[in-house]
């Protein structure tokens, strides 16, 4: 038996990278899954042709994490078209890099508005639906910025500090209602976001290079590593894990 079989998942930020592999494997495990992306549709529909191709069922909702409305849609969609809401992945999320005197009002509020409050309003309309069927599991995508701020980055450091601290509050929240919520915390992961982070730094050789060579392992993590970490903690073979940050990252955190 596939470890989610009738299992019923919404993937927020899955159009590619962490999001699209955890939604692709969360399919060959039996799960319906609903893709969400807000910008790249190509991607999101194509992850979607993926699955269906493979044999699975999934549907794609274009949605603005940071807008309460269309997270309200985006869980709507998931009881409507399947049935019912068992799985949420909090992964849509945005980088910046400017300094605390250069941020400016409106990228604060972006970043903030999809890093932060994507987590506080998929939760919001996921839990009660989740209520409602028993239970179920949450996973956020948090990072090591929101344990160890670095020197660049602040306000990318402080959002991924709250979606950290919203998710282990819902954990406990909710746990009297079989809802466990936990967190990945990646270390340097291979996808889109990180090329362009690469791409836009001042010597991308030198960048990427350290981007291996940064975890103990000495290679950079891939997209699937998190996402078998994500199946884990959403699969029965966590049922005594909540309220608990994992760490995917090559050894990094302790290093």
């Amino acid at each position: 038996m596939r470890r989610l079989d009738g299992k019923v998942a919404v993937v927020t930020g899955a159009s590619s990278g962490i999001g699209a592999a955890t939604a692709t494997l969360f399919a060959r495990e039996g799960a319906r899954v609903v893709i969400v992306a807000n910008h790249n549709v190509a991607g999101a529909e194509n992850v979607v042709d993926t699955i269906r191709t493979a044999g699975g069922q999934a549907v794609f909702v274009q949605a603005d994490v940071s807008r309460e409305a269309d997270c309200k849609r985006i869980m709507d969609t998931a009881v409507e078209a399947f049935g019912c809401l068992d799985i949420l992945v909090n992964n849509a999320g945005v980088q910046s890099g400017t300094s605390t005197t250069e941020l400016t009002e409106e990228e604060f509020d972006y970043v903030m508005g999809v890093n932060v409050k994507g987590v506080f309003f998929c939760c919001k309309y996921a839990v009660p639906y989740m209520k409602q069927n028993g239970g179920g599991a949450i996973v956020t995508t948090s990072s090591r910025a929101a344990f160890i701020p670095t020197n660049v980055a602040p306000i990318y450091c402080a959002s991924k500090a709250a979606a950290q601290a919203w998710t282990h509050a819902v954990a406990l929240e909710h746990v009297q209602d079989g809802i466990r919520a936990n967190t990945i915390v990646p270390g340097n992961i291979v996808t889109p976001m990180s090329d362009a982070f690469i791409a836009s730094s001042e010597d991308p050789e030198s960048t990427r290079a350290w981007f291996a060579r940064a975890q103990p392992m000495g290679r950079a993590g891939t997209a699937e590593d998190c996402a078998n970490a994500i199946l884990f903690l959403v699969s029965d073979d966590s049922s005594f894990i909540t309220n608990t940050p994992l760490l995917v990252d090559g050894g990094l955190f302790f290093s």
